[in-house]
């Protein structure tokens, strides 16, 4: 397992260095054609090869035409974004943290990701790049839980953001996140209590992840309220999950349950 770690971590550190020089170079293209498709393509391309250096299989369902849309979906882990990456040409809205992250945050940065603040110290703001980016017909994912799950549960979705796709009459596309876990006695792909380092050094070793991603019907804004928006999109993505209501919608600080719901 430990050498498994470590040739991840190499393949890694090299995806890393390509990427930085991928983004250099599809920035300068985007900057002459006016037009930001060859990051968001060499975006999708790195989260693939990042998934396959990791050994993560990605099935999709469900068909999404429209080119701009806010997406949101349940949150369990870091992969989630290289997951809905290598389906969606999406920028993604991340915690600040990350930006600190050297080389990543670098990358993330210049891939176009926003970043907000613990809080919401910086919501009006946020809202109104997210705005920018929705107006211009592009697709924003971000986590409404504002947290990360277990997969057992789904926590309330806040609604303040599901605001900027109100007022640039944008679809919500929610995106319901499954990790294969069934036969499983953990789902240990999931952060729990750890640290993001912890995390990330345990789930080098596994062997194999399944991960499936149902991209759902999406959601007309005009003339909607946040929170019905909020909680419609929420109770889809459970739907898909066959989360039991009593698993759905949690508080922050609520404790989730440590095992799958029952399929009887």
């Amino acid at each position: 397992m430990i050498l498994l770690k470590i040739v991840r971590i190499i393949l890694i550190m090299l995806l890393l260095i390509l990427g930085v020089g991928g983004i250099l170079v599809a920035t300068a293209i985007d900057t002459i054609l006016k037009q930001p498709k060859s990051v968001l393509a060499l975006a999708k391309l790195w989260y693939q090869t990042l998934l396959l250096i990791m050994n993560v299989r990605v099935q999709s369902a469900g068909r999404y035409t429209h080119q701009g849309a806010l997406v949101c979906g349940n949150h369990i882990s870091w992969l989630d974004i290289p997951v809905l990456g290598s389906v969606l040409p999406s920028y993604f809205l991340s915690k600040a943290e990350l930006r600190s992250v050297p080389v990543l945050g670098w990358l993330a940065h210049h891939a176009g990701t926003l970043f907000i603040e613990r809080g919401g110290k910086q919501i009006t703001q946020v809202k109104a790049l997210m705005q920018a980016y929705l107006s211009q017909d592009h697709c924003l994912t971000f986590f409404p839980e504002a947290t990360t799950g277990n997969g057992y549960a789904i926590r309330q979705f806040h609604p303040r953001l599901f605001s900027a796709a109100i007022e640039t009459s944008t679809p919500i596309l929610p995106v319901a996140l499954e990790y294969r876990c069934r036969t499983q006695p953990h789902l240990t792909v999931a952060f729990g209590d750890e640290s993001m380092a912890t995390n990330f050094w345990r789930v080098l070793g596994r062997w194999r992840t399944d991960v499936m991603v149902t991209l759902l019907p999406t959601l007309q804004t005009e003339d909607m309220e946040r929170k019905v928006l909020a909680d419609t999109a929420m109770h889809m993505i459970a739907d898909v999950l066959n989360l039991p209501h009593e698993r759905r919608g949690l508080n922050f600080r609520a404790t989730l349950p440590s095992d799958p719901p029952s399929l009887d």
